[in-house]
């Protein structure tokens, strides 16, 4: 009960991709909160209000299941002041990270939106300034197998040695797939232009 593990770091050192593999290594049931596609304002509701609410509903589905964790993506919508009625107070929130059934994995860019009080009461949390090379590797390999890329232990080290960020590895990934790109030569040169 109130276990709240909050990561955070600069875009596209994989944060979202480290809280995925974290749920898998615990054999666990993952329910991502992300952004929709819907328009920023829908009636008198803004997208992050819409976001707060399937958060709201996943929680009261999953408190009577076992093995779940949800994963909520960009943070700094739910933290965010805002005088819509739909952000929660600042009593709420702490009350919801104390007295969360389930636990809760939290992804930010940065702790500005989050005052003090807020993270004191996670149970953890994690500057992801650059993942470690076997969880980086493990990550790697899986957006290969998803992206159905014929990488090779070169293509990996240039990455890591390289700092490239999951998130520009699975934009380039993106890019191989649409192109139909899956030689090796083609996906280093689409990592290369990606990055620039």
């Amino acid at each position: 009960k109130g276990i709240n593990i909050l990561l955070y770091g600069k875009p596209g050192t994989g944060k979202t991709e480290l809280a995925k593999t974290l749920i898998k290594e615990l054999n666990a049931d993952g329910y991502e909160i992300i952004d929709s596609k819907r328009t920023k304002v829908v009636g008198n509701y803004l997208d992050t209000d819409l976001k707060n609410i399937d958060f709201a509903t996943a929680r009261q589905i999953l408190r009577n299941t076992e093995n779940s964790i949800i994963l909520y993506d960009e943070a700094e919508d739910f933290f965010r002041t805002s005088s819509l009625k739909n952000i929660p107070t600042k009593t709420g929130i702490n009350y919801l990270l104390e007295d969360n059934i389930n636990p809760v994995i939290w992804t930010a860019n940065s702790l500005s939106d989050l005052e003090n009080s807020f993270i004191r009461r996670f149970s953890y949390v994690c500057n992801v300034e650059y993942m470690p090379k076997a969880i980086y590797k493990k990550t790697f390999n899986k957006l290969v197998k998803e992206y159905h890329i014929k990488a090779n232990d070169m293509l990996f080290e240039f990455c890591f040695l390289n700092k490239v960020s999951i998130g520009i590895i699975k934009k380039a990934f993106e890019n191989s797939n649409l192109s139909k790109n899956n030689k090796i030569e083609n996906i280093f040169e689409d990592v290369k232009n990606t990055i620039k």
